[in-house]
């Protein structure tokens, strides 16, 4: 029993490092957090630390959270017919995926009240992707409580 778990840990590890090898031919580079306006082109990837999930800006523009296996965890469920999508966070904790016309394809995050700093988007080890304030505290979470 312990070999067949140790073979779906090796098998997990090596699903991810293909995936990694895919994204980064692909152009897109591997990190686990973007700040304040910094931007995601897509193909582009946040890894966890543990590196067992991931945030995908898609070519379509959809943004999702994936696990080791692939199974999606959350999606930002809207998509569209090109492939020069582009997210921004911004200095108010926003996340936009912008078409290559400039129109929003999609936000979610920060906004009204929130004080203008550097925030930060994270992919997390429990496959939560987060906007934290300048001080570090969550302001906004894929995962529901």
């Amino acid at each position: 029993m312990a070999i067949k778990k140790l073979s779906i840990s090796v098998m997990a590890i090596l699903v991810m490092m293909l995936l990694q090898v895919a994204l980064v031919s692909a152009g897109g580079p591997i990190r686990s957090f973007i700040r304040s306006r910094e931007a995601m082109a897509a193909p582009d990837l946040l890894e966890s630390p543990n590196r067992l999930k991931a945030f995908v800006l898609a070519k379509n523009g959809e943004g999702s959270v994936t696990d080791e296996w692939g199974k999606l965890l959350w999606s930002t469920k809207k998509s569209g017919p090109s492939d020069k999508y582009a997210l921004v966070l911004s200095d108010k904790g926003v996340v936009r995926i912008f078409k290559p016309d400039g129109e929003v394809l999609s936000q979610w995050g920060g906004g009204k009240g929130r004080r203008q700093g550097i925030y930060t988007l994270s992919m997390n080890d429990n496959g939560s992707l987060t906007i934290s304030d300048p001080h570090g505290k969550t302001v906004w979470s894929s995962k529901k409580k």
